[in-house]
Formats: C-alpha cells, sequence, structure tokens
C-alpha cells in the first residue's frame, strides 16, 4: 500500500565535495525528496509529519525530483496545499508520473505546492556576492507524452558549480568533467 512509504522514510546524510563550490556556499544544505506518489490514500496526516521533518532539519534549499503525485492533482489538491507549509525555498522538477496527471499543468502543481518550475530550466541562486546554478531536467520520458525537453540552451552561462536535478538521470549526453 502507498501510504505505508510515508511511514519508512528515512534520512540519509550525505556529505558531497564539489572542488568548484565558492567558499560561501561550503556549508549549504540542500533536502531531496523524490517519488512520494501521493495519492488519495496518503493521509495528511502523514504528509504534515514529513512537512514537521523537514522543517526541523537545518537547511537552505529542498528539491523534489519527480513523481510527487499518483493521482490528478484536483484530486489531492488539499494534500499538496500542505507543502506550503516548508520554511524553506522549495524547487520541483517533474517525474514519470507527473506525465501522467499532471502533463499540462506542472507549473499549476507548482503554484499550488509554492514550488519553483525547473523543468528544462536553471536557476542561479547567490550568496556573498557567489553564485551555484540549479539545472532541471523534465522526465527522460516527456517526450512520450508529447513535451520537449529542450535543454541545450542550459549550458550557455552558468556558474562553475552546477547541481543538475531530474528524475531518472539516466543517460545524458551533457556532463562535465569530475
Amino acid at each position: 500500500m502507498i501510504s505505508k512509504g510515508f511511514e519508512q522514510i528515512g534520512i540519509k546524510y550525505l556529505d558531497i565535495k564539489l572542488d568548484a563550490l565558492p567558499a560561501s556556499f561550503s556549508r549549504y544544505k540542500i533536502i531531496h525528496i523524490a517519488d512520494l506518489h501521493i495519492s488519495k490514500r496518503v493521509k495528511n496526516s502523514q504528509i504534515i509529519s514529513l512537512i514537521d521533518q523537514i522543517n526541523s532539519i537545518e537547511s537552505d534549499i529542498v528539491v523534489i525530483t519527480g513523481d510527487l503525485i499518483d493521482a490528478p492533482i484536483m484530486q489531492i489538491k488539499e494534500k499538496l496545499q500542505l507543502f506550503t507549509k516548508l520554511n524553506k525555498p522549495l524547487y520541483f522538477v517533474s517525474g514519470n508520473h507527473e506525465l501522467l496527471y499532471a502533463k499540462n499543468s506542472v507549473d499549476a502543481l507548482c503554484k499550488i505546492i509554492d514550488a519553483i518550475n525547473l523543468d528544462n530550466s536553471k536557476i542561479e541562486i547567490a550568496k556573498d556576492n557567489e553564485s551555484i546554478t540549479l539545472m532541471g531536467f523534465s522526465d527522460r520520458y516527456s517526450r512520450l507524452f508529447g513535451k520537449k525537453r529542450e535543454i541545450n540552451h542550459l549550458f550557455k552561462d552558468n556558474s562553475p558549480t552546477t547541481i543538475l536535478l531530474a528524475h531518472q538521470p539516466k543517460r545524458y549526453k551533457h556532463r562535465t568533467k569530475t
């Protein structure tokens, strides 16, 4: 049962070293969430508990990389609105379930959860006169749902540190040297 997934959510802390990371971002913390699959069966209390847990963690931003939903948006709108209680900026990229349930309304979904939609776009995050780039790709199966994944323009004029957000980060042609 999908709602049991909320009872098994664990926190894993990763310390990632990036050579080109600006000094002002040395303690920058990102909470990454994916595959929540919110449906009518998921209880509001489970979402509230998750949001309280996220809010209690010292971090700078939250990113959701797809499959937030497992039902049409209007059927779970009340549950999705609970994400507006997050106490930090929220960024979103779609997964294959958003293609199924919110194909033409990812922007509407992002408005409901008060997130910045990064599907096939990017944003600079500045701190103390330095910046990093958050870059998002829509799901790799977007083309099967009539949604073009136009990403080549994203690789121009980025800060030295770019973080890619994608639901299925497989087989990307654009890679940087590590």
